[in-house]
């Protein structure tokens, strides 16, 4: 799960809600993965995708590329040809970019905002641990990561109700309790992720498929019609699912953690 070209290729086997890999960069050299395909057919088909590293966290060095009129954007900015991007670029991916639903782009548009489900496998079953929500801010650009500058929320296992929305503030070096996004006005708090229960039971499912992987950080993307899987991480990131309350408050997870100290 540490390649996202890997993770892609693990999960298909058990899903068809993990986002698609169209193309790999190598040292510079693009390898488009339909074999019967073409770059040109692609970019007529769709206009926004995603570029982001197989290795790395944080959203550190995603790019979002964008094609209008056969003229090639990147991050907003103009690029004469889309070599002269992926020409620099040494190991990475490009990903259709996802519409996220309505609920999501109405508080922030320009990132995709993704859950963070953490599940594991505790006593021969998936338990859900904890789930997040994350939105972009105009300062963490086309990615939502808290790491980045932008806001983390708990989610309420058994409602789906987003929880104390944090921003953290850099002049002050603390987090910052946000009820609306500091960008658009939106209200964050009390909103209802679409379709959480549905959602979060076939992840136990596929979880449960896959049970020799004790503990697994999902990121998830809501959409109008269901749900897509970004990636799966093997090492969660904690700080945010912890900005309510600590994880080991709860004794099923202090008995989980215990197990791999």
């Amino acid at each position: 799960m540490d390649d996202k070209y890997g993770c892609y290729l693990f999960l298909k086997q058990f899903t068809d809600k993990v986002i698609p890999v169209y193309a790999l960069i190598d040292n510079g050299e693009f390898y488009l993965l339909n074999p019967a395909g073409t770059l040109d057919a692609l970019f007529a088909r769709e206009s926004k995708f995603i570029l982001k590293p197989r290795k790395g966290r944080g959203g550190a060095g995603v790019m979002l590329l964008q094609v209008i009129d056969n003229e090639y954007y990147v991050d907003g900015k103009y690029v004469a040809e889309f070599s002269d991007t992926y020409k620099r670029l040494k190991n990475y991916i490009l990903n259709p970019y996802i519409q996220q639903h309505p609920y999501a782009a109405k508080i922030y548009s320009n990132s995709l905002n993704s859950i963070r489900l953490l599940t594991c496998i505790q006593d021969g079953e998936v338990r859900i641990i904890r789930a997040g929500h994350r939105f972009g801010v105009e300062r963490s650009g086309c990615v939502d990561n808290f790491s980045s500058g932008g806001i983390f929320t708990n989610i309420d296992l058994t409602t789906g109700v987003i929880e104390n929305p944090v921003l953290w503030d850099d002049r002050r070096y603390r987090k910052c309790v946000v009820d609306e996004h500091p960008d658009t006005g939106e209200k964050i708090t009390g909103v209802k992720v679409p379709n959480w229960e549905r959602m979060t039971s076939q992840m136990m499912q596929l979880h449960q498929s896959i049970k020799f992987i004790k503990y697994v950080g999902w990121d998830i993307a809501i959409t109008s019609e269901d749900f897509v899987i970004i990636e799966a991480n093997y090492a969660s990131d904690l700080i945010g699912l912890q900005l309510k309350t600590p994880l080991l408050v709860e004794e099923g997870n202090k008995k989980f953690f215990s197990l791999y100290r």
